[in-house]
């Protein structure tokens, strides 16, 4: 009965563990508001995670201010801007 209470207890553990971390990913991601409706800054958003604020807070313009080297994640950034509709868009040298 010990063993079964111990298990119990473990698993109770890890799965808070791991609800935790999903609670803290999810609020740690960094996106804020500098003018509701007009300007808004984040660190780099996953291409998933830019589709969903593009799509909830009407985004039409992103500047990016990273150095590119053609990284994944500057391609993958260009793809989202395109199926929403980007024009326009260029690299600064």
């Amino acid at each position: 009965m010990k063993k079964r209470y111990q298990k119990l207890m473990m698993i109770t553990f890890l799965g808070l563990i791991f609800f935790s971390y999903l609670i803290y990913s999810e609020q740690a991601i960094n996106f804020h508001v500098v003018s509701e409706g007009k300007v808004y800054r984040s660190a780099q958003l996953s291409a998933g995670k830019l589709s969903d604020y593009i799509q909830k807070y009407g985004i039409k313009s992103i500047l990016n201010l990273r150095e590119i080297d053609d990284e994944r994640w500057y391609r993958e950034e260009i793809a989202v801007a395109k199926r929403f509709g980007g024009e326009g868009l260029r690299e600064e040298g």
